[in-house]
């Protein structure tokens, strides 16, 4: 069932997502940057590609917009994230909470390779209708264990105030092909246990009821 044709363009990853309510602060960026890292340790990947929603636009010369990580991941998470939510106050020394909203992509895809480690980064002090108001998408090879990505769970729910968190089989795409990505959801017919961020998980920033299990994964993680 899992075993579908793996190729550049897409193939079978093991995912998971988490939303959490932690206000971004320094030392809650600090905790993000952690959990990266152990991510990285339990996948034994590495990042080498990033693309930030502020400031790597796809071009005609490179559609994906990704581009390659000099200098090391966390220069490029500090880069992206450092300073920018930082709370104002107006001309009568009221404090005007920041609701700034930022995004980053973390990546070892290429136009050769499908990723084999993936984190799609938004964090976010800006509520609205949101239970949560940040998250973070993760994909790894499917040869990682279930275990570990338990343990990971474990640990990532005792640093952040995990509002949502859910692990299963995900269909990866990889951003340097994406204009094909529909024969990839064509294959999600054949793969019932399998999950995609752009079919399951685009709309759930928005989570209406608190203790319904939306989606049909493996391992899932509730507030109270």
């Amino acid at each position: 069932m899992l075993m579908a044709k793996e190729c550049v363009e897409y193939g079978v990853r093991k995912g998971i997502i988490f939303f959490f309510n932690d206000r971004i602060t320094e030392e809650v960026l600090f905790t993000v940057e952690e959990i990266l890292a152990e991510f990285l340790m339990l996948s034994g990947g590495a990042f080498t590609k990033k693309h930030s929603f502020r400031s790597d636009a796809p071009t005609s010369r490179n559609p994906s917009g990704y581009r390659k990580i000099r200098g090391g991941w966390n220069r490029i998470f500090h880069k992206e994230f450092d300073g920018r939510f930082n709370d104002r106050t107006d001309a009568a020394g009221a404090i005007i909470p920041d609701s700034s909203s930022e995004g980053l992509f973390l990546s070892d895809c290429d136009a050769q390779q499908l990723q084999r480690v993936e984190a799609d980064i938004r964090l976010s002090n800006h509520k609205l209708l949101r239970n949560a108001s940040s998250g973070i998408y993760f994909l790894c090879e499917t040869s990682v264990p279930w275990q570990g990505l338990y343990d990971f769970i474990a640990s990532m729910s005792g640093k952040l105030d995990v509002h949502y968190c859910s692990a299963g089989y995900e269909m990866a795409l990889n951003p340097y092909c994406y204009s094909r990505c529909l024969r990839a959801y064509r294959r999600l017919k054949d793969l019932p246990f399998v999950n995609s961020y752009a079919t399951e998980w685009e709309y759930m920033w928005v989570i209406k009821d608190e203790h319904q299990i939306l989606i049909p994964n493996f391992m899932q993680v509730l507030s109270k």
